[in-house]
């Protein structure tokens, strides 16, 4: 978990703040599918959504960063489409999304390669 929130911190500085909501969010969306994908296998929907709070944090504290004069109440109507950030059609991915597929083959029930009756004993 940590290395995952490092990265989304890094990405969401005020020193990041010239780039685009949009290029931000492709960018963030790369990164959180990927960190899902790989761990989906996991008992990991807890982990999920907990990244998934920071994340919308983290993106709405960078938000106002970029438009410090504008009031939260216009920010959170000019971006957020049916209460999920979205900039120029690209919506922020959340994690707790991702379904979680358990491994196919478990403990006794893997096959074996091998004919077990051609194997001398």
């Amino acid at each position: 978990m940590k290395p995952i929130r490092r990265r989304i911190k890094a990405m969401t500085t005020r020193h990041n703040t010239y780039q685009s909501p949009g290029v931000l969010f492709h960018r963030l969306n790369r990164l959180t599918r990927g960190w899902a994908q790989y761990f989906r296998h996991g008992s990991s929907s807890a982990a999920y959504h907990d990244i998934g709070h920071y994340l919308w944090w983290r993106v709405w504290g960078w938000l106002r960063d970029k438009h410090p004069r504008t009031r939260r109440r216009e920010s959170f109507r000019r971006y957020h489409v049916d209460r999920k950030l979205e900039y120029a059609g690209v919506r922020l991915y959340n994690p707790a999304s991702m379904t979680i597929q358990r491994y196919r083959f478990r403990g006794n029930k893997i096959p074996t390669p091998w004919n077990p009756s051609a194997i001398p004993a």
